[in-house]
């Protein structure tokens, strides 16, 4: 989380990684040559330094494999926080990535679950875009997808009443502060005018009631 710099009033509400079994053969295959090693060990260490060597090289070489699986599955992450989704993705030792989408520009987003491993165990994909038109960022690997789609939707209808209000309060402060600039004539269009709307929309409510 330290490449993560919040903003004001910004909290982290959720943070998400790969969902371990969809990543099975990434860290089982390194341990399956780790217990092989120790299982064939007296056997190399029997055929002198050629099999002392084999040893350690295979050893080493799943020891590494397991470090970096964990490393690169540790830096990947989902963030949700109050006003946006941040993605850290880690590609390598060398590269990474940062994608942020704020929750009045996101576009898409889609939870979906494929197949019989995914179904059995409940992980899948998910799929978000900030504008019809721009590529699709496609997320593997997740852990109940549908109600990550589900939470990331309510985030996102809290942070636009939330902000849409505040919003509305700045309007109608910066509307207050231009009366004053007004001349007494202006000032009775702007009256005539605000009666008539308020008229207009006291209507439409008790049309509804």
């Amino acid at each position: 989380m330290k490449d993560i710099t919040l903003k004001d009033q910004e909290r982290v509400l959720m943070s998400l990684r790969q969902y371990g079994l969809s990543l099975f053969w990434h860290w089982a295959l390194p341990l399956v040559f780790i217990l092989l090693s120790f299982f064939f060990m007296f056997w190399l260490f029997s055929k002198g330094r050629w099999g002392q060597l084999l040893f350690a090289f295979v050893l080493l070489g799943s020891l590494l494999a397991l470090f970096r699986f964990y490393v690169l599955w540790k830096k990947n992450l989902l963030v949700l926080t109050t006003h946006r989704v941040i993605l850290l993705r880690q590609h390598n030792f060398l590269q990474r990535e940062i994608v942020e989408y704020l929750y009045d520009q996101l576009d898409e987003v889609s939870g979906k679950i494929q197949g019989i491993s995914q179904s059995l165990f409940r992980y899948g994909s998910l799929t978000l875009s900030d504008r019809p038109d721009s590529p699709r960022l496609r997320l593997e690997g997740i852990k109940e997808p549908l109600r990550v789609q589900q939470v990331i939707h309510e985030f996102k209808e809290r942070y636009l009443t939330k902000h849409a209000h505040e919003f509305s309060e700045n309007v109608a402060n910066l509307i207050i502060e231009k009366l004053y600039e007004l001349e007494s004539g202006e000032l009775k269009r702007v009256r005539d005018m605000s009666e008539k709307l308020l008229k207009r929309k006291e209507a439409k409510i008790e049309e509804t009631k």
